[in-house]
């Protein structure tokens, strides 16, 4: 969904950012895994689009997934996208 719509989120993307860094804490490492993979989509490709207000959420929610201890590997790769 974000992969083709993300551009047209518009004044949901705190909602979606919150949802991401819900997911950090979730206990099957294929949740963190997939959602991290959404969290770097929206880094790499839609920070373009992301409101300015947003960006400190954003910062937090890669940050959740750097600290959390499910996916060493997500918790490594988190440490590229700050």
């Amino acid at each position: 969904m974000l992969q083709s719509h993300g551009e047209e989120v518009g004044p949901a993307w705190p909602i979606v950012l919150a949802l991401l860094k819900g997911v950090a804490q979730d206990e099957e490492e294929q949740h963190v895994r997939q959602a991290f993979m959404c969290v770097q989509l929206v880094r790499n490709d839609l920070l373009s689009v992301l409101p300015v207000d947003c960006l400190q959420l954003l910062l937090t929610t890669i940050g959740s997934y750097g600290c959390q201890g499910i996916d060493q590997h997500t918790a490594t790769n988190c440490n590229t996208l700050q």
